[in-house]
């Protein structure tokens, strides 16, 4: 299961934190609104999350690792 809370957490802060990153780096921004309900819900729809990804690595210079956000065993698919 991923982690999404402490992935926007440790890379965005809070929801202005995603606002701005992503109004450096893409062609659209979330509403402030939309950003704050993903750090309440912990979870970000399927058509943010690249934008996300990809707005943390024209940031840092380097692809963003998701492995630390990852919990659970993850060998029984079925469990």
């Amino acid at each position: 299961m991923f982690d999404v809370t402490g992935f926007l957490d440790s890379n965005f802060g809070d929801a202005d934190g995603v606002l701005g990153l992503t109004a450096r780096h893409c062609r659209r921004v979330p509403q402030r609104d939309t950003a704050r309900k993903w750090f309440e819900r912990g979870s970000v729809s399927s058509d943010w999350l690249p934008e996300l990804l990809y707005a943390l690595e024209m940031e840092t210079g380097t692809p963003v690792s998701l492995a630390k956000y990852m919990t659970g065993d993850g060998d029984d698919v079925f469990a």
